[in-house]
């Protein structure tokens, strides 16, 4: 019985703190932002992010299902040429037949940096993203940001879709860098 208390504890907080988060939103970049050459709680840091959101969504439609929407936004501050490896992602998802997949979609990805005290962008190209199969039920999608230099603010997108709707990708709230802020919303809530 105790066990089966601890889960509707759990369950009656994730709930609660579903209704009263607030989603992240990703602001403008600052010339300030790129004009910084080291993170001050870290000035050895190669490169911080400077903020991560992350959410699941618990979907239907009359094709697939339920299915789960699980969405990543970050952005990176570049500090030292070390850190340039950063500015490539990659994404693997499992794939076990037409009605067992985890499919990447809506990959956006954009470079900042300063050029004469004026912000400066670049967008992901499509011809950046490549997606190959790595075995039998396992296929990775890669992509490089564009422009990547010590400064930069590199920033990424991308929604997975998945028929795994009770597993979660995993989330570091803190790694080998800094991170600044990170946030993971998970109302699991059919929607």
């Amino acid at each position: 019985m105790n066990r089966l208390s601890a889960w509707f504890a759990i369950l009656l907080c994730i709930v609660s703190l579903s209704t009263s988060a607030q989603r992240f939103k990703i602001s403008k970049v600052t010339v300030d932002d790129l004009a910084a050459k080291y993170y001050p709680l870290d000035s050895a840091a190669e490169a911080v992010v400077l903020g991560e959101y992350g959410s699941v969504e618990i979907t239907d439609n009359d094709i697939k299902g339920y299915y789960a929407v699980h969405r990543r936004i970050r952005r990176i501050k570049i500090l030292k040429k070390s850190a340039y490896d950063r500015a490539t992602i990659s994404v693997h998802q499992y794939r076990r037949g037409a009605d067992s997949e985890e499919v990447i979609r809506n990959i956006k990805g954009k470079t900042y940096w300063l050029e004469n005290g004026e912000i400066k962008s670049e967008d992901l190209s499509r011809s950046a993203i490549f997606t190959s199969k790595t075995n039998k039920n396992f296929y990775e999608t890669k992509f490089t940001l564009p422009h990547v230099q010590e400064g930069c603010i590199i920033e990424y997108e991308y929604d997975l879709m998945s028929d795994f709707i009770l597993q979660l990708p995993s989330w570091d709230f803190q790694t080998d860098i800094p991170i600044k802020y990170s946030e993971y919303y998970a109302p699991f809530l059919p929607n």
